[in-house]
């Protein structure tokens, strides 16, 4: 858990991981450039956004970038456990 991307990138120094679930909207650097720098210095992790601002133009946006999927809040708990099992 990192309550910012700051935070995050921290942990994923120091170890490896196969996947990231991110929000949109954080303090400080948004969740989008915390799914840039991701997939530039960690490819093999997969990156689930998650946003409570229902805006198709972020998803596609976060899709061409190489987020592996794109969910909306409030999200169904099997939505989140189906989509965690894909990634």
């Amino acid at each position: 858990e990192a309550a910012s991307v700051v935070e995050a990138l921290g942990h994923l120094k120091t170890k490896e991981f196969a996947l990231v679930i991110t929000d949109v909207m954080m303090p400080g650097v948004s969740g989008t450039e915390l799914l840039r720098k991701i997939v530039e210095s960690y490819p093999d992790t997969a990156v689930i956004m998650v946003s409570g601002v229902n805006h198709p133009n972020r998803a596609m946006d976060a899709f061409r970038l190489g987020a592996f999927d794109y969910l909306f809040k409030p999200c169904e708990m099997d939505v989140l456990e189906l989509t965690v099992e894909r990634a």
